[in-house]
């Protein structure tokens, strides 16, 4: 369970065997042209659409769902919107919901 990240109810799944992170809304993907795996950091794009669109209530939960997920080591990360992020771009959009995000 990962509350409060977009909504109360929100939860992301790790799959274990291939370790496959489902991050829901994020590490989200703006735009519309996407390669099926990415290994580019657009990080900078992510943070901007989210002070854009403003889909987070706070930034602590955010922050702490991001800490926890940081321990699973995924291989890949499957966001609900845009490029599915190969694991070695991860600790890149990991940095920026730590040290760049914020809700304006």
């Amino acid at each position: 369970m990962t509350r409060h990240v977009h909504h109360w109810d929100i939860m992301m799944i790790f799959e274990e065997t291939t370790k496959s992170l489902f991050t829901s809304d994020l590490f989200i993907q703006p735009g519309d042209n996407h390669k099926a795996v990415i290994s580019d950091d657009l990080s900078e794009n992510m943070i901007n659409l989210y002070r854009a669109v403003g889909i987070f209530v706070s930034e602590q939960p955010v922050r702490r769902t991001t800490e926890r997920l940081v321990k699973l080591n995924p291989r890949m990360v499957y966001p609900m919107h845009g490029s599915c992020l190969d694991g070695s771009v991860f600790p890149k959009y990991v940095e920026a919901i730590m040290k760049r995000f914020c809700l304006y």
